[in-house]
């Protein structure tokens, strides 16, 4: 016989398994109350429906049964598989209510909707008044007033407004892999006058534009 799991101090009260998350714990005790009848035997975990418990102990077995046609990609539940089939199709089916633009996933949708359409953006454009809930979405928004475009390849001299854009260009004369986001983001906004630049550090930086 298997041992249960046991590794925190939540305890069921009905059978002594114990869980090192209390959403476990709760999950397990509705198997005590007819709720969730299917219990992995392997580490207590409970569900509703027995589908629902098979694609569970793949994550103990590390069955893979759902392979893209498209590449080598493998996948243990069945969404995750259908997300990455999108990327391979452009299948977009979650759409903005606001103005239509389409996702592959759900989670997209609604980081769109809070970034994009939602009513906590706290900072204006002095030029037109638009709002913006990133420090460096308004610095980008701003170029286009001012036709800037601070960032010059070494290259060819052509420039662009992002210094992202820029790195993306540079791949057709380096063949390499255009450097970190984090590294693209601070360096763009050190590149600028901003008091932004005065004080705090890279990771406030990251924080405030993630």
């Amino acid at each position: 016989n298997k041992k249960p799991f046991v590794a925190a101090r939540r305890p069921a009260l009905q059978c002594g398994w114990a869980f090192k998350k209390a959403s476990n714990l709760r999950s397990h005790e509705e198997t005590h109350r007819g709720l969730k009848s299917h219990v992995c035997e392997l580490c207590g975990k409970a569900y509703s429906h027995q589908g629902t418990l098979q694609q569970h102990r793949r994550l103990h077995t590390g069955e893979r049964p759902y392979s893209c046609p498209f590449c080598a990609r493998t996948y243990i539940w069945s969404s995750d598989f259908r997300k990455h089939i999108r990327t391979h199709t452009g299948e977009k089916p979650y759409a903005c209510a606001t103005c239509g633009k389409a996702f592959v996933r759900s989670s997209d949708l609604r980081k769109h909707e809070r970034n994009i359409h939602a009513n906590d953006k706290p900072l204006p454009c002095p030029q037109c008044g638009k709002t913006f809930n990133k420090p460096l979405s308004l610095l980008r928004h701003q170029r286009t007033h001012l036709g800037e475009r601070p960032f010059r390849c070494p290259d060819c001299g052509k420039a662009f407004t992002k210094s992202s854009n820029l790195a993306e260009h540079q791949t057709l004369h380096t063949g390499q892999r255009p450097p970190q986001r984090d590294n693209l983001l601070w360096e763009e906004l050190s590149s600028q006058i901003s008091p932004l630049t005065a004080h705090g550090s890279l990771e406030m930086f990251i924080s405030m534009n993630a």
